[in-house]
């Protein structure tokens, strides 16, 4: 086995991966590619689990295996990477998964849906009910994808013959919990970290195009306009930080109606009030949102939940970032984009809730107007022109 320092993982998203002196090629991945794993000198998974590691999983039995992403809606769409791998990867594997109510029906709609353990967020006097039902089934490993004080509750009171918790490197609140723990994500993003989840239970983590969800039946949303384009401005209360100003937004709509583009607004419960009137979608389920998404040509609005579900189905996505680095945090997707604000400059290191970052003020919305139009008929503005001039 080479020396820890010889194994190469490779660049986010990368299709093409060293793997060190002793990797040998292999016939489960496309040709051209080495998995790391074959690199530290485990066999392959099909070979059996005699090192009774993440690298070298159990085969298939009766008994199912637990994921445990409980929230948030965006969250969830990256962890949905690990779906993408395991449904690849292990077909056969029977899945539990514990969620929370509000974004369970992201894990419902995927083509290889799992079975769902609803964790009670709202209702405290019935948590120690479900840990005792949890406690009631056995499962052959369990799998924590988030990583928090919650999460980590879940995984402790999980009668699994193994456990994995996230690499310390990728969590802050759970990091000295004596749990074992799932490989280092292969890249930044958080897709590479749930994927490194789902190498626990044999998948491997390169990547795939994301699957996308069924939409439910239900009224359709008419919306003139060629293109259609759907602005959702509100975040979540924890994600002020992340707004752009409400005249921004008005002069991004204004922008884009004049080039003869149909605008809606879209809200969700509890998002503040929108910047202007106009048409609205008002959103009160993930079905609601899916057959928002499907009726429009592209979706524009932070760093959201709405915003990286629409990247998944596939429409043109465009994330306007400041506060979180898209590097991280960006919508993924065959058209998903992503402008930001600040560019190259440094980050703040931890994020607040407060009032919007002031770099995004620095967003021309004449310049995004142009930059969405340009996308959506095939063509792109370079991102230096999306600054506007000096006030």
């Amino acid at each position: 086995m080479p020396p820890f320092w010889k194994v190469g993982i490779g660049p986010v998203g990368s299709q093409s991966r060293k793997a060190g002196f002793f990797a040998r090629p292999d016939p489960h991945l496309p040709a051209g590619e080495e998995h790391f794993l074959e690199a530290l000198g485990r066999p392959h998974p099909v070979d059996g689990n005699r090192h009774g590691d993440p690298y070298n999983p159990t085969p298939v039995t009766p008994d199912p295996s637990l994921l445990i992403r409980l929230s948030a809606l965006g969250d969830l769409c990256f962890d949905l990477a690990a779906l993408d791998v395991l449904e690849r990867d292990r077909p056969g594997l029977q899945l539990v998964w514990a969620v929370q109510e509000g974004p369970s029906d992201l894990l419902r709609l995927h083509p290889h849906a799992p079975e769902i353990l609803l964790f009670p967020r709202h209702h405290a006097d019935a948590l120690p009910r479900f840990l005792t039902e949890l406690r009631k089934r056995r499962f052959a490993a369990a799998v924590d994808l988030q990583g928090n004080w919650k999460s980590s509750l879940v995984l402790a009171a999980t009668r699994a013959d193994r456990h994995w918790a996230p690499s310390r490197s990728v969590v802050r609140e759970s990091r000295w919990l004596p749990f074992s723990r799932s490989p280092a994500p292969a890249g930044l993003h958080r897709t590479d970290r749930a994927r490194a989840g789902a190498v626990s239970l044999g998948a491997y983590p390169a990547p795939v195009p994301p699957r996308r969800l069924r939409v439910p039946p239900g009224e359709p949303v008419p919306i003139g306009g060629d293109p259609s384009v759907c602005l959702w401005p509100g975040t979540s209360a924890r994600g002020t930080d992340k707004r752009w100003s409400d005249e921004s937004w008005r002069g991004l709509a204004a922008a884009l109606a004049a080039e003869g583009a149909g605008v809606v607004w879209g809200t969700g419960p509890g998002d503040p009030g929108l910047p202007a009137a106009g048409h609205r979608a008002e959103v009160e389920d993930v079905g609601d949102l899916l057959r928002l998404i499907e009726a429009v040509d592209a979706f524009v609005s932070p760093d959201t939940g709405p915003l990286h579900l629409a990247a998944r189905q596939g429409i043109t996505a465009l994330g306007l970032y400041s506060a979180t680095d898209p590097a991280v945090h960006g919508p993924v997707g065959r058209r998903a984009h992503w402008i930001d604000a600040r560019r190259s400059a440094q980050r703040p290191p931890r994020r607040r809730t407060g009032p919007p970052d002031p770099a995004m003020l620095s967003l021309d919305p004449s310049a995004v107007a142009l930059h969405l139009l340009g996308l959506v008929r095939g063509e792109s503005l370079e991102a230096g022109d999306l600054a506007a001039p000096e006030r």
